[in-house]
Protein backbone atom coordinates (compact mmCIF):
# COMPACT_ATOMS: atom_id res chain seq x y z
CA UNK A 1 0.00 0.00 0.00
CA UNK A 2 3.12 2.84 0.40
CA UNK A 3 4.64 3.95 -2.16
CA UNK A 4 8.30 2.74 -2.66
CA UNK A 5 10.92 5.34 -2.49
CA UNK A 6 14.99 4.81 -2.73
CA UNK A 7 16.13 3.93 0.92
CA UNK A 8 17.61 6.27 3.32
CA UNK A 9 17.50 10.10 3.15
CA UNK A 10 14.01 10.02 1.97
CA UNK A 11 13.37 13.61 2.92
CA UNK A 12 16.16 14.52 0.16
CA UNK A 13 15.26 12.01 -2.58
CA UNK A 14 11.59 11.05 -2.60
CA UNK A 15 9.72 11.98 -5.54
CA UNK A 16 6.54 11.29 -4.11
CA UNK A 17 4.45 13.47 -1.47
CA UNK A 18 3.32 10.03 -0.57
CA UNK A 19 3.91 6.71 0.94
CA UNK A 20 6.66 5.60 3.36
CA UNK A 21 10.34 4.61 2.90
CA UNK A 22 12.64 2.73 4.48
CA UNK A 23 15.27 4.44 6.76
CA UNK A 24 17.36 3.66 9.53
CA UNK A 25 16.15 5.43 12.59
CA UNK A 26 19.46 6.42 13.84
CA UNK A 27 20.63 8.11 10.81
CA UNK A 28 19.39 10.39 8.04
CA UNK A 29 17.49 13.59 7.94
CA UNK A 30 15.63 14.15 10.17
CA UNK A 31 12.66 15.83 8.99
CA UNK A 32 9.22 15.29 10.16
CA UNK A 33 8.00 11.47 10.03
CA UNK A 34 10.65 11.63 6.50
CA UNK A 35 8.44 13.31 4.57
CA UNK A 36 9.88 15.51 1.92
CA UNK A 37 11.69 18.70 2.99
CA UNK A 38 10.95 21.59 0.23
CA UNK A 39 9.26 25.12 0.06
CA UNK A 40 7.47 23.76 -3.35
CA UNK A 41 4.07 23.57 -2.45
CA UNK A 42 2.43 22.29 -5.10
CA UNK A 43 -0.19 19.61 -4.48
CA UNK A 44 0.41 19.30 -0.78
CA UNK A 45 -2.28 18.45 1.16
CA UNK A 46 -0.51 19.55 4.50
CA UNK A 47 2.88 21.41 5.08
CA UNK A 48 4.44 20.81 8.48
CA UNK A 49 6.40 23.94 9.51
CA UNK A 50 8.30 24.51 13.01
CA UNK A 51 8.38 27.65 14.82
CA UNK A 52 11.54 28.02 17.36
CA UNK A 53 10.10 30.72 19.69
CA UNK A 54 10.54 30.67 23.65
CA UNK A 55 10.82 34.44 24.17
CA UNK A 56 7.36 34.72 25.21
CA UNK A 57 7.29 32.10 28.24
CA UNK A 58 6.83 32.79 31.85
CA UNK A 59 8.80 30.00 33.50
CA UNK A 60 11.01 27.42 32.06
CA UNK A 61 12.55 28.68 28.64
CA UNK A 62 13.39 25.83 25.64
CA UNK A 63 10.59 25.48 23.72
CA UNK A 64 12.72 26.61 20.79
CA UNK A 65 14.29 23.31 20.89
CA UNK A 66 10.64 21.53 20.03
CA UNK A 67 10.43 21.37 16.72
CA UNK A 68 13.78 19.92 16.17
CA UNK A 69 13.25 17.62 19.01
CA UNK A 70 10.10 16.47 17.39
CA UNK A 71 11.61 15.91 14.09
CA UNK A 72 13.83 13.21 16.12
CA UNK A 73 11.34 12.08 18.05
CA UNK A 74 9.01 11.04 14.80
CA UNK A 75 11.50 8.79 13.34
CA UNK A 76 9.72 6.17 14.59
CA UNK A 77 6.63 7.22 12.71
CA UNK A 78 7.64 6.00 9.13
CA UNK A 79 5.19 3.62 8.23
CA UNK A 80 2.04 1.88 8.13
CA UNK A 81 -0.05 2.34 11.33
CA UNK A 82 -1.73 -0.39 13.47
CA UNK A 83 -4.20 -2.16 13.21
CA UNK A 84 -5.10 -0.15 9.74
CA UNK A 85 -2.13 -0.59 7.82
CA UNK A 86 -1.99 2.29 6.40
CA UNK A 87 -0.99 5.93 7.48
CA UNK A 88 -1.45 9.33 7.22
CA UNK A 89 0.79 9.64 4.33
CA UNK A 90 -0.57 6.77 2.06
CA UNK A 91 -3.58 8.80 1.65
CA UNK A 92 -2.04 12.58 1.95
CA UNK A 93 0.81 14.58 0.58
CA UNK A 94 2.48 15.77 3.29
CA UNK A 95 5.77 17.61 3.31
CA UNK A 96 8.05 19.20 5.83
CA UNK A 97 8.41 23.47 5.23
CA UNK A 98 11.02 23.91 7.10
CA UNK A 99 11.35 26.67 10.30
CA UNK A 100 9.89 29.77 10.45
CA UNK A 101 12.60 32.31 10.50
CA UNK A 102 12.75 34.25 13.52
CA UNK A 103 15.39 37.12 14.77
CA UNK A 104 15.71 36.47 18.35
CA UNK A 105 17.33 39.99 18.80
CA UNK A 106 14.33 41.43 17.24
CA UNK A 107 11.64 40.87 19.30
CA UNK A 108 9.34 43.32 17.96
CA UNK A 109 9.53 41.59 14.26
CA UNK A 110 8.59 38.32 15.93
CA UNK A 111 4.51 38.39 14.88
CA UNK A 112 4.66 39.54 11.61
CA UNK A 113 7.38 36.94 10.65
CA UNK A 114 5.31 34.37 11.72
CA UNK A 115 2.27 35.69 9.85
CA UNK A 116 3.70 35.88 6.73
CA UNK A 117 5.36 32.62 7.06
CA UNK A 118 2.12 31.37 7.59
CA UNK A 119 0.15 33.08 5.18
CA UNK A 120 2.53 32.03 2.47
CA UNK A 121 1.58 28.46 2.88
CA UNK A 122 -2.08 29.02 3.55
CA UNK A 123 -1.75 30.68 0.31
CA UNK A 124 -1.54 27.75 -1.42
CA UNK A 125 -4.15 25.92 -0.45
CA UNK A 126 -2.21 23.47 2.32
CA UNK A 127 -3.14 22.58 5.51
CA UNK A 128 -0.82 23.92 8.21
CA UNK A 129 1.03 21.51 10.95
CA UNK A 130 2.90 23.45 13.21
CA UNK A 131 5.58 22.64 15.74
CA UNK A 132 6.24 24.99 18.40
CA UNK A 133 7.59 26.70 20.22
CA UNK A 134 5.77 28.57 23.23
CA UNK A 135 2.58 29.09 22.80
CA UNK A 136 2.36 32.72 21.90
CA UNK A 137 2.89 31.56 18.38
CA UNK A 138 -0.73 30.59 18.17
CA UNK A 139 -1.84 34.27 18.08
CA UNK A 140 0.05 35.14 14.79
CA UNK A 141 -1.31 31.99 13.70
CA UNK A 142 -4.83 32.48 14.24
CA UNK A 143 -4.28 35.86 12.86
CA UNK A 144 -3.55 34.44 9.54
CA UNK A 145 -5.91 31.77 9.56
CA UNK A 146 -9.07 34.03 10.14
CA UNK A 147 -7.77 35.83 7.02
CA UNK A 148 -7.78 32.72 5.26
CA UNK A 149 -10.74 31.23 6.44
CA UNK A 150 -12.44 34.81 7.81
CA UNK A 151 -13.17 35.18 11.29
CA UNK A 152 -14.19 34.81 13.68
CA UNK A 153 -12.73 30.76 14.10
CA UNK A 154 -13.84 28.23 16.64
CA UNK A 155 -11.39 27.16 18.87
CA UNK A 156 -10.31 23.09 20.11
CA UNK A 157 -7.79 24.08 22.73
CA UNK A 158 -6.18 21.75 24.82
CA UNK A 159 -3.94 22.78 27.91
CA UNK A 160 -3.68 23.05 31.60
CA UNK A 161 -3.81 26.80 31.82
CA UNK A 162 -6.82 28.89 29.86
CA UNK A 163 -4.37 31.57 28.65
CA UNK A 164 -7.22 34.02 29.01
CA UNK A 165 -5.49 36.19 31.70
CA UNK A 166 -6.14 40.06 30.53
CA UNK A 167 -3.11 41.44 28.51
CA UNK A 168 -4.03 44.93 26.85
CA UNK A 169 -0.65 45.75 25.98
CA UNK A 170 -0.39 45.11 22.02
CA UNK A 171 3.28 44.88 21.96
CA UNK A 172 3.26 42.58 24.91
CA UNK A 173 4.54 38.63 24.13
CA UNK A 174 3.30 36.48 26.03
CA UNK A 175 2.58 32.71 26.03
CA UNK A 176 -0.15 33.26 28.45
CA UNK A 177 -2.60 35.80 27.26
CA UNK A 178 -2.69 35.38 23.56
CA UNK A 179 -6.22 33.97 23.72
CA UNK A 180 -7.74 37.16 25.68
CA UNK A 181 -6.10 39.24 22.71
CA UNK A 182 -7.98 36.57 20.20
CA UNK A 183 -11.27 37.13 21.50
CA UNK A 184 -10.84 41.03 21.89
CA UNK A 185 -9.33 41.26 18.20
CA UNK A 186 -12.04 39.14 17.12
CA UNK A 187 -10.08 36.16 15.93
CA UNK A 188 -12.02 33.53 18.10
CA UNK A 189 -15.54 32.76 18.93
CA UNK A 190 -15.65 32.05 22.56
CA UNK A 191 -18.78 30.61 22.12
CA UNK A 192 -18.37 28.00 19.54
CA UNK A 193 -14.86 27.15 21.53
CA UNK A 194 -13.98 24.65 23.35
CA UNK A 195 -11.05 24.20 26.20
CA UNK A 196 -10.00 20.86 27.46
CA UNK A 197 -7.78 19.38 30.16
CA UNK A 198 -7.84 23.39 32.17
CA UNK A 199 -7.05 23.00 35.58
CA UNK A 200 -5.92 26.21 36.44
CA UNK A 201 -7.77 29.12 38.34
CA UNK A 202 -8.61 32.12 36.03
CA UNK A 203 -11.14 34.77 37.11
CA UNK A 204 -12.30 34.95 34.02
CA UNK A 205 -12.77 32.41 31.57
CA UNK A 206 -13.93 34.97 28.87
CA UNK A 207 -16.60 32.50 27.49
CA UNK A 208 -15.47 29.58 26.87
CA UNK A 209 -16.17 26.64 27.29
CA UNK A 210 -14.32 24.70 29.37
CA UNK A 211 -14.27 20.71 29.70
CA UNK A 212 -11.67 20.83 32.82
CA UNK A 213 -9.23 17.85 33.74
CA UNK A 214 -11.62 17.26 36.59
CA UNK A 215 -14.61 17.04 34.14
CA UNK A 216 -12.27 14.73 31.78
CA UNK A 217 -11.43 12.66 34.40
CA UNK A 218 -14.92 11.66 35.29
CA UNK A 219 -16.64 11.12 32.34
CA UNK A 220 -13.98 9.93 29.86
CA UNK A 221 -12.36 10.80 26.47
CA UNK A 222 -14.94 10.08 24.40
CA UNK A 223 -17.41 12.47 25.95
CA UNK A 224 -14.77 15.03 25.79
CA UNK A 225 -14.80 14.13 21.93
CA UNK A 226 -18.58 14.32 21.36
CA UNK A 227 -18.83 17.92 23.56
CA UNK A 228 -15.98 19.46 21.72
CA UNK A 229 -17.24 18.44 18.40
CA UNK A 230 -20.85 19.07 19.46
CA UNK A 231 -19.77 22.77 20.53
CA UNK A 232 -17.49 23.55 17.22
CA UNK A 233 -20.17 22.13 15.32
CA UNK A 234 -19.46 22.74 11.49
CA UNK A 235 -18.00 25.82 11.65
CA UNK A 236 -14.33 26.35 10.77
CA UNK A 237 -11.86 25.30 13.59
CA UNK A 238 -8.19 25.60 15.24
CA UNK A 239 -6.75 23.16 17.06
CA UNK A 240 -3.79 24.11 19.03
CA UNK A 241 -2.47 21.37 21.72
CA UNK A 242 -0.23 22.21 24.28
CA UNK A 243 2.18 19.74 25.88
CA UNK A 244 1.27 20.40 29.52
CA UNK A 245 -2.24 19.37 28.80
CA UNK A 246 -0.64 15.72 29.66
CA UNK A 247 0.37 15.00 33.42
CA UNK A 248 4.12 16.12 34.03
CA UNK A 249 4.77 12.67 35.04
CA UNK A 250 4.60 12.08 30.93
CA UNK A 251 6.26 15.10 29.67
CA UNK A 252 8.27 16.69 32.50
CA UNK A 253 10.01 18.56 30.76
CA UNK A 254 7.53 21.38 29.98
CA UNK A 255 7.60 24.93 31.05
CA UNK A 256 4.82 25.28 33.25
CA UNK A 257 3.96 21.87 35.00
CA UNK A 258 0.74 21.35 36.48
CA UNK A 259 -0.30 17.59 37.97
CA UNK A 260 -3.57 16.15 37.37
CA UNK A 261 -3.70 16.19 34.10
CA UNK A 262 -4.14 13.39 31.69
CA UNK A 263 -2.54 10.03 30.36
CA UNK A 264 -1.06 9.90 26.64
CA UNK A 265 -2.99 6.18 27.16
CA UNK A 266 -6.78 6.42 27.31
CA UNK A 267 -8.72 3.55 29.07
CA UNK A 268 -10.59 1.11 26.29
CA UNK A 269 -13.45 1.61 28.62
CA UNK A 270 -13.65 4.95 27.73
CA UNK A 271 -12.61 5.05 23.96
CA UNK A 272 -13.97 7.61 21.44
CA UNK A 273 -17.68 7.89 21.29
CA UNK A 274 -17.36 8.88 17.88
CA UNK A 275 -15.39 6.42 16.54
CA UNK A 276 -18.27 4.97 14.69
CA UNK A 277 -19.17 7.89 12.60
CA UNK A 278 -15.17 7.33 10.89
CA UNK A 279 -15.55 5.47 8.37
CA UNK A 280 -12.69 6.25 6.11
CA UNK A 281 -9.26 7.69 5.99
CA UNK A 282 -11.09 10.60 3.76
CA UNK A 283 -13.80 11.28 6.50
CA UNK A 284 -11.28 11.83 8.93
CA UNK A 285 -9.14 13.88 6.79
CA UNK A 286 -12.12 16.09 5.97
CA UNK A 287 -12.56 17.03 9.29
CA UNK A 288 -8.78 17.10 9.72
CA UNK A 289 -8.25 19.78 6.97
CA UNK A 290 -9.97 21.81 8.96
CA UNK A 291 -7.83 21.71 11.98
CA UNK A 292 -4.94 24.15 11.38
CA UNK A 293 -2.51 22.69 14.65
CA UNK A 294 0.35 23.91 16.80
CA UNK A 295 1.71 21.52 18.86
CA UNK A 296 3.63 24.09 21.80
CA UNK A 297 6.67 21.59 23.07
CA UNK A 298 8.28 21.66 26.29
CA UNK A 299 12.02 22.16 27.33
CA UNK A 300 13.78 18.68 26.46
CA UNK A 301 11.11 16.94 25.90
CA UNK A 302 11.03 13.36 27.77
CA UNK A 303 8.87 10.67 26.02
CA UNK A 304 7.64 7.55 27.81
CA UNK A 305 7.09 4.82 25.62
CA UNK A 306 6.20 1.40 27.06
CA UNK A 307 7.90 -0.90 27.58
CA UNK A 308 10.85 0.87 26.72
CA UNK A 309 11.80 4.92 27.84
CA UNK A 310 13.25 7.18 25.55
CA UNK A 311 14.49 10.72 26.68
CA UNK A 312 15.12 13.00 23.83
CA UNK A 313 17.53 15.88 24.62
CA UNK A 314 19.84 18.67 23.45
CA UNK A 315 22.98 15.55 24.34
CA UNK A 316 20.93 12.35 23.70
CA UNK A 317 18.33 12.96 20.72
CA UNK A 318 18.79 9.15 19.84
CA UNK A 319 17.62 7.90 23.01
CA UNK A 320 18.63 4.55 25.08
CA UNK A 321 16.19 1.85 27.40
CA UNK A 322 17.93 1.38 30.32
CA UNK A 323 17.10 -1.20 33.07
CA UNK A 324 16.24 0.13 36.44
CA UNK A 325 18.57 -1.34 39.49
CA UNK A 326 16.11 -3.33 42.12
CA UNK A 327 14.30 -0.86 44.43
CA UNK A 328 12.58 1.39 41.93
CA UNK A 329 9.74 -0.66 41.10
CA UNK A 330 5.76 0.90 41.79
CA UNK A 331 3.68 -1.72 40.28
CA UNK A 332 1.93 -4.60 41.46
CA UNK A 333 4.34 -8.45 41.48
CA UNK A 334 4.82 -10.30 38.41
CA UNK A 335 2.98 -12.82 37.72
CA UNK A 336 4.31 -13.67 34.43
CA UNK A 337 6.44 -16.67 32.93
CA UNK A 338 10.18 -14.99 32.47
CA UNK A 339 10.11 -14.78 28.87
CA UNK A 340 7.01 -12.65 28.85
CA UNK A 341 7.87 -10.23 31.54
CA UNK A 342 8.88 -7.24 29.62
CA UNK A 343 6.81 -4.78 31.16
CA UNK A 344 7.35 -2.19 33.80
CA UNK A 345 3.73 -3.23 35.06
CA UNK A 346 5.14 -6.41 35.94
CA UNK A 347 7.58 -5.37 38.47
CA UNK A 348 6.35 -5.34 42.45
CA UNK A 349 7.47 -2.78 44.98
CA UNK A 350 11.07 -3.93 45.07
CA UNK A 351 11.74 -3.76 41.36
CA UNK A 352 12.14 -7.35 41.55
CA UNK A 353 10.34 -9.56 39.31
CA UNK A 354 10.00 -13.04 41.00
CA UNK A 355 9.90 -14.43 37.54
CA UNK A 356 13.84 -13.07 36.82
CA UNK A 357 11.39 -10.90 33.94
CA UNK A 358 13.82 -8.27 32.10
CA UNK A 359 12.35 -4.36 33.02
CA UNK A 360 12.36 -1.24 31.70
CA UNK A 361 11.12 1.95 33.48
CA UNK A 362 11.08 5.63 33.06
CA UNK A 363 14.47 7.21 33.51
Amino acid sequence: MSTTVTPGDSALTRTSLKGYGKENTFAGVLSFMRRKYTKDLTGVDVAVSGVPLDIATTNRPGARLGPAAIRAAAVDLNWPMYPWGFGPCDRLSVIDYGDCWLDPHMPQTVFESIVQHARTILASGATLLTLGGDHYITLPLLYAHAEKFGKPLSLIHFDAHSDTWADDDVHSLNHGTMFYKAIKQGLIDPRSSVQIGIRTWNEDFLGMNVLGADWVHANGTGAASAKALDIVGDRPVYLTFDIDCLDPAYAPGTGTPVSGGRSPQPSPSRSCAHCSRCTSLEWMSSKLRRLMTTVPLPRWPRLILPPRCFAFSRNNVAGAARVPPRGQGLAPRCTRRPDDCINTRMMDRRGACDNRGIHTAPL
